[in-house]
Protein backbone atom coordinates (compact mmCIF):
# COMPACT_ATOMS: atom_id res chain seq x y z
CA UNK A 1 0.00 0.00 0.00
CA UNK A 2 1.90 3.52 -0.99
CA UNK A 3 1.95 6.49 1.08
CA UNK A 4 0.78 9.86 0.74
CA UNK A 5 3.41 11.40 2.20
CA UNK A 6 2.00 14.90 1.46
CA UNK A 7 -1.19 14.12 3.65
CA UNK A 8 1.56 12.89 6.51
CA UNK A 9 3.29 15.76 6.23
CA UNK A 10 -0.16 17.84 7.15
CA UNK A 11 -0.57 19.20 3.53
CA UNK A 12 -3.91 19.26 2.50
CA UNK A 13 -5.26 22.86 1.68
CA UNK A 14 -4.92 23.30 -1.79
CA UNK A 15 -6.83 26.48 -2.02
CA UNK A 16 -4.59 28.56 0.70
CA UNK A 17 -1.51 27.26 -1.36
CA UNK A 18 -2.98 28.29 -5.03
CA UNK A 19 -3.55 31.51 -2.97
CA UNK A 20 -0.29 32.37 -1.63
CA UNK A 21 1.27 31.16 -4.52
CA UNK A 22 -0.45 33.95 -6.90
CA UNK A 23 0.08 36.51 -4.16
CA UNK A 24 3.68 35.78 -4.27
CA UNK A 25 3.09 36.07 -8.10
CA UNK A 26 2.14 39.25 -7.97
CA UNK A 27 5.00 40.40 -5.97
CA UNK A 28 7.53 38.83 -8.15
CA UNK A 29 6.61 41.09 -10.72
CA UNK A 30 6.57 44.37 -8.88
CA UNK A 31 10.52 43.32 -7.10
CA UNK A 32 11.24 42.58 -11.02
CA UNK A 33 10.46 45.77 -12.01
CA UNK A 34 12.06 47.50 -8.89
CA UNK A 35 15.54 45.62 -9.32
CA UNK A 36 15.10 47.45 -13.08
CA UNK A 37 14.63 50.25 -11.50
CA UNK A 38 16.11 50.62 -8.72
CA UNK A 39 18.54 48.00 -8.81
CA UNK A 40 19.98 47.53 -5.29
CA UNK A 41 20.40 44.16 -3.62
CA UNK A 42 17.79 44.10 -1.71
CA UNK A 43 14.95 44.18 -4.47
CA UNK A 44 17.32 41.31 -6.07
CA UNK A 45 16.57 39.18 -2.77
CA UNK A 46 13.05 40.01 -2.30
CA UNK A 47 12.61 38.77 -6.30
CA UNK A 48 14.62 35.65 -5.72
CA UNK A 49 12.68 35.20 -2.02
CA UNK A 50 8.81 35.12 -4.24
CA UNK A 51 10.41 33.36 -6.63
CA UNK A 52 11.19 30.37 -4.28
CA UNK A 53 7.53 31.03 -2.70
CA UNK A 54 6.07 31.21 -5.99
CA UNK A 55 7.58 27.39 -7.09
CA UNK A 56 7.45 25.84 -2.94
CA UNK A 57 3.42 27.22 -2.84
CA UNK A 58 2.46 25.55 -6.26
CA UNK A 59 4.54 22.38 -5.63
CA UNK A 60 2.34 22.38 -2.13
CA UNK A 61 -0.74 23.24 -4.17
CA UNK A 62 0.22 19.84 -6.22
CA UNK A 63 0.89 17.81 -3.14
CA UNK A 64 -2.35 18.32 -1.26
CA UNK A 65 -4.51 18.26 -4.63
CA UNK A 66 -2.54 14.93 -6.67
CA UNK A 67 -2.62 11.67 -5.07
CA UNK A 68 0.42 10.63 -7.18
CA UNK A 69 2.04 13.79 -6.42
CA UNK A 70 1.93 13.18 -2.28
CA UNK A 71 3.02 10.04 -2.78
CA UNK A 72 6.38 11.46 -4.30
CA UNK A 73 8.63 11.69 -1.33
CA UNK A 74 11.31 13.43 -3.70
CA UNK A 75 8.72 16.40 -4.34
CA UNK A 76 8.24 16.66 -1.21
CA UNK A 77 11.68 16.97 0.32
CA UNK A 78 12.12 19.88 -2.73
CA UNK A 79 9.11 21.34 -1.10
CA UNK A 80 10.48 21.61 2.35
CA UNK A 81 13.96 22.50 1.21
CA UNK A 82 12.56 25.57 -1.27
CA UNK A 83 10.41 26.68 1.85
CA UNK A 84 13.43 26.61 4.02
CA UNK A 85 16.02 28.02 2.14
CA UNK A 86 14.03 30.90 0.58
CA UNK A 87 13.67 31.97 3.73
CA UNK A 88 17.18 32.18 4.30
CA UNK A 89 17.47 34.46 1.16
CA UNK A 90 14.88 36.38 2.85
CA UNK A 91 16.61 36.80 6.11
CA UNK A 92 19.48 37.38 4.57
CA UNK A 93 18.68 39.98 2.43
CA UNK A 94 16.78 41.76 5.45
CA UNK A 95 20.05 41.62 7.37
CA UNK A 96 22.50 42.88 4.93
CA UNK A 97 20.08 45.83 4.63
CA UNK A 98 20.12 46.66 8.10
CA UNK A 99 23.95 46.18 7.79
CA UNK A 100 24.33 49.05 4.75
CA UNK A 101 22.33 51.32 6.43
CA UNK A 102 24.66 50.89 9.64
CA UNK A 103 27.61 51.88 7.43
CA UNK A 104 26.19 54.61 5.99
CA UNK A 105 25.38 55.93 9.53
CA UNK A 106 27.91 58.74 9.93
CA UNK A 107 27.66 58.25 14.17
CA UNK A 108 29.79 56.23 16.12
CA UNK A 109 28.89 52.38 16.40
CA UNK A 110 29.28 50.88 19.17
CA UNK A 111 33.02 49.67 19.68
CA UNK A 112 32.84 46.68 22.17
CA UNK A 113 33.92 43.32 21.08
CA UNK A 114 30.67 41.38 21.52
CA UNK A 115 29.00 44.08 18.90
CA UNK A 116 31.90 43.40 16.60
CA UNK A 117 31.91 40.04 16.84
CA UNK A 118 27.88 39.58 16.43
CA UNK A 119 27.59 41.93 13.71
CA UNK A 120 30.84 40.54 11.58
CA UNK A 121 29.51 38.61 8.28
CA UNK A 122 31.80 36.11 8.39
CA UNK A 123 29.71 34.49 11.69
CA UNK A 124 26.38 35.03 9.76
CA UNK A 125 27.51 33.50 6.46
CA UNK A 126 28.68 30.43 8.79
CA UNK A 127 25.96 30.47 10.81
CA UNK A 128 23.93 30.74 6.80
CA UNK A 129 25.80 27.94 5.26
CA UNK A 130 25.28 25.65 8.47
CA UNK A 131 21.89 26.00 8.57
CA UNK A 132 21.55 25.31 4.22
CA UNK A 133 23.31 22.27 5.09
CA UNK A 134 21.38 20.81 7.97
CA UNK A 135 17.86 21.43 5.93
CA UNK A 136 19.00 19.48 3.55
CA UNK A 137 20.41 16.81 5.06
CA UNK A 138 17.06 16.45 7.14
CA UNK A 139 15.07 16.94 4.02
CA UNK A 140 17.18 14.35 2.23
CA UNK A 141 17.16 11.60 5.52
CA UNK A 142 13.44 12.20 6.42
CA UNK A 143 10.95 8.95 6.05
CA UNK A 144 7.84 11.74 5.19
CA UNK A 145 6.19 10.78 8.66
CA UNK A 146 8.12 11.79 10.86
CA UNK A 147 9.75 8.55 12.38
CA UNK A 148 13.01 8.88 11.20
CA UNK A 149 15.39 9.91 14.35
CA UNK A 150 18.11 10.70 12.03
CA UNK A 151 16.23 13.37 10.35
CA UNK A 152 14.39 14.76 13.81
CA UNK A 153 18.13 15.48 15.33
CA UNK A 154 18.62 17.38 12.30
CA UNK A 155 15.60 19.09 11.61
CA UNK A 156 15.93 20.31 15.44
CA UNK A 157 19.63 22.02 14.88
CA UNK A 158 18.10 23.20 11.48
CA UNK A 159 15.58 25.03 13.97
CA UNK A 160 17.95 26.00 16.32
CA UNK A 161 20.69 27.60 13.27
CA UNK A 162 17.23 29.28 12.08
CA UNK A 163 16.66 30.91 15.34
CA UNK A 164 20.20 32.01 15.80
CA UNK A 165 20.54 33.51 12.57
CA UNK A 166 17.24 34.98 12.91
CA UNK A 167 17.84 37.13 16.32
CA UNK A 168 20.93 38.26 14.73
CA UNK A 169 19.09 40.02 12.12
CA UNK A 170 16.91 41.06 15.08
CA UNK A 171 20.02 41.98 17.15
CA UNK A 172 21.31 44.46 13.67
CA UNK A 173 18.23 45.84 13.71
CA UNK A 174 17.94 46.79 17.54
CA UNK A 175 21.21 48.46 17.29
CA UNK A 176 20.66 50.15 14.21
CA UNK A 177 16.87 51.45 15.63
CA UNK A 178 19.56 52.97 18.72
CA UNK A 179 21.53 54.68 17.00
CA UNK A 180 18.08 56.19 15.24
CA UNK A 181 16.24 57.37 18.29
CA UNK A 182 19.07 58.35 20.27
CA UNK A 183 19.14 61.77 21.44
CA UNK A 184 22.54 62.90 20.41
CA UNK A 185 22.12 60.81 17.01
CA UNK A 186 21.10 62.65 13.52
CA UNK A 187 18.95 60.30 12.01
CA UNK A 188 20.23 58.72 9.18
CA UNK A 189 16.87 57.36 7.81
CA UNK A 190 15.42 61.11 8.45
CA UNK A 191 18.45 62.32 5.89
CA UNK A 192 17.75 59.61 3.34
CA UNK A 193 14.12 60.01 3.28
CA UNK A 194 14.69 63.61 3.30
CA UNK A 195 16.84 63.59 0.50
CA UNK A 196 14.91 61.25 -1.59
CA UNK A 197 11.70 63.64 -0.70
CA UNK A 198 13.76 66.73 -2.32
CA UNK A 199 14.77 64.51 -4.94
CA UNK A 200 10.87 64.05 -5.77
CA UNK A 201 9.48 67.31 -5.08
CA UNK A 202 11.93 68.92 -7.41
CA UNK A 203 10.54 66.05 -10.26
CA UNK A 204 7.25 67.00 -8.89
CA UNK A 205 6.21 69.82 -6.42
CA UNK A 206 2.76 68.30 -5.65
CA UNK A 207 4.69 64.88 -3.94
CA UNK A 208 3.75 64.41 -0.54
CA UNK A 209 5.86 64.96 1.98
CA UNK A 210 8.34 62.19 4.15
CA UNK A 211 7.65 63.33 7.73
CA UNK A 212 5.88 59.74 8.12
CA UNK A 213 8.84 57.68 6.68
CA UNK A 214 11.25 60.42 8.88
CA UNK A 215 9.03 59.20 12.03
CA UNK A 216 8.17 55.93 12.20
CA UNK A 217 10.92 54.14 9.24
CA UNK A 218 12.86 52.72 12.07
CA UNK A 219 9.59 51.06 13.42
CA UNK A 220 8.92 49.63 9.93
CA UNK A 221 12.61 48.04 10.14
CA UNK A 222 11.77 46.79 13.56
CA UNK A 223 8.41 45.36 13.00
CA UNK A 224 10.00 43.23 9.92
CA UNK A 225 12.25 41.91 12.94
CA UNK A 226 9.82 41.02 15.26
CA UNK A 227 7.76 38.90 11.91
CA UNK A 228 10.63 36.91 11.49
CA UNK A 229 11.00 36.22 15.54
CA UNK A 230 7.03 35.22 15.65
CA UNK A 231 8.02 32.77 12.79
CA UNK A 232 10.99 31.35 14.62
CA UNK A 233 9.35 31.28 17.95
CA UNK A 234 6.70 28.94 16.61
CA UNK A 235 9.19 26.61 15.36
CA UNK A 236 11.17 26.67 18.50
CA UNK A 237 7.99 26.21 20.14
CA UNK A 238 7.11 23.27 18.34
CA UNK A 239 10.16 21.62 17.19
CA UNK A 240 9.43 18.17 19.18
CA UNK A 241 5.58 18.02 18.48
CA UNK A 242 5.78 17.19 15.15
CA UNK A 243 1.79 17.29 15.09
CA UNK A 244 1.33 20.85 16.07
CA UNK A 245 4.21 22.24 14.09
CA UNK A 246 2.33 20.72 10.59
CA UNK A 247 -1.11 21.69 11.42
CA UNK A 248 -1.91 24.28 9.13
CA UNK A 249 -4.22 26.04 11.42
CA UNK A 250 -0.77 27.08 12.96
CA UNK A 251 1.35 27.08 10.07
CA UNK A 252 -0.28 29.42 7.76
CA UNK A 253 -1.00 32.31 10.32
CA UNK A 254 2.61 31.86 12.06
CA UNK A 255 4.97 30.91 9.55
CA UNK A 256 3.47 31.84 6.36
CA UNK A 257 1.66 34.68 6.86
CA UNK A 258 4.35 36.53 8.43
CA UNK A 259 6.56 36.20 5.92
CA UNK A 260 4.37 37.55 3.48
CA UNK A 261 3.74 40.74 6.03
CA UNK A 262 7.93 41.51 5.65
CA UNK A 263 7.40 41.51 1.32
CA UNK A 264 4.66 43.57 1.89
CA UNK A 265 6.25 46.25 4.15
CA UNK A 266 9.63 46.35 2.02
CA UNK A 267 6.84 47.98 -0.76
CA UNK A 268 6.67 50.86 1.54
CA UNK A 269 7.67 53.58 -0.65
CA UNK A 270 11.14 55.49 0.19
CA UNK A 271 11.62 52.43 3.13
CA UNK A 272 15.12 51.55 1.32
CA UNK A 273 17.90 53.36 0.66
CA UNK A 274 18.64 55.04 -2.90
CA UNK A 275 21.47 52.78 -4.86
CA UNK A 276 23.86 55.96 -5.05
CA UNK A 277 23.57 55.73 -0.80
CA UNK A 278 24.20 51.97 -0.81
CA UNK A 279 27.02 52.42 -3.16
CA UNK A 280 28.81 55.38 -1.86
CA UNK A 281 28.57 53.72 1.60
CA UNK A 282 30.84 50.69 0.19
CA UNK A 283 33.34 53.30 -1.56
CA UNK A 284 33.62 54.83 2.03
CA UNK A 285 33.84 51.62 3.59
Amino acid sequence: MTTNYAHESGIFSVAAAITFAALYGLFLVWYLYMSLRRPIHIYYGLALFCTTRVAAFSMRAALASSESAGENLALLDADQILFSVGFLVLLYTSHKLVLDLEHLTKQPLPKNLIYHFLSSHWLFHVLLAAAVATTIAAACTSDGNGTDSTSDKLEIASTILFLALTLLQAFQTVVFAWIELSGVSISLLGIIWSNQGMAAARKNPDASDDSFMRNYGVFILLLISMLFLVREGFLLATMTDYDKYLNEHFLYPLVFVPQLLVVILYTIPKLLPAREDITSSAGHA
